[in-house]
């Protein structure tokens, strides 16, 4: 098992912490979405995919995980920045298929 592996609330999946959204409880504070996943508090993680966040809400894993009430606004942003993932994520596919998308390390002159 790999240090950065961690364990999500729901599915009990155990990912990388790239692949998880991970939600912190900082001291005198509400839970809230931790993007740069470098937070310092206690900690808890879900899928990023919607089913891991849709029944995580309905079966307050998080809440287990941290012991309090999260607000329904935190699996909001992480639906809204699934959506956006994706959204760009196709995007970037349909560019490559036009042959419109180019990569690499060649210099521009």
């Amino acid at each position: 098992r790999d240090k950065q592996c961690r364990m999500c609330s729901y599915c009990r999946a155990v990912k990388k912490k790239d692949e998880l959204f991970r939600i912190v409880l900082i001291k005198g504070s509400s839970p809230q979405l931790d993007i740069s996943q470098k937070a310092q508090g206690r900690g808890a993680y879900l899928c990023k995919n919607e089913n891991c966040i849709r029944n995580g809400q309905k079966k307050r894993a998080l809440e287990r995980s941290l012991s309090c009430k999260v607000a329904p606004e935190v699996y909001n942003e992480m639906s809204d920045i699934l959506e956006n993932e994706n959204k760009i994520l196709s995007f970037i596919g349909l560019s490559k298929r036009a042959g419109k998308l180019s990569s690499g390390e060649a210099k521009v002159l």
